[in-house]
């Protein structure tokens, strides 16, 4: 089941937290430059998706590359984690 994060904010931080940023004091301050920075919007290959997915790529701290993605579900976001190589998708 897909949970529902109240904010974006929310939403890219647990997803930061998972991509492996699990020290609280570099993911904020990867959070914030993430939140200024502009994402690109991609439909994930499922064309019923009514507003595109907004996809954050990055490296953690291990050197691993990450792929996020943050879209609008219900009343608030959902958190996508995506494999950098294939691009299979999960919503978590």
């Amino acid at each position: 089941m897909t949970t529902e994060y109240s904010t974006k904010r929310q939403a890219l931080e647990m997803g930061l937290f998972y991509g492996g940023f699990e020290d609280e004091k570099l993911r904020i301050e990867k959070l914030e430059n993430l939140l200024k920075s502009k994402p690109k919007k991609e439909y994930m290959g499922f064309p019923q998706l009514k507003h595109p997915i907004e996809v954050y790529a990055l490296n953690n701290p291990k050197g691993d590359k990450v792929k996020i993605g943050i879209g609008t579900f219900r009343e608030g976001y959902e958190l996508w984690l995506i494999h950098p190589k294939t691009g299979l998708s999960l919503r978590a």
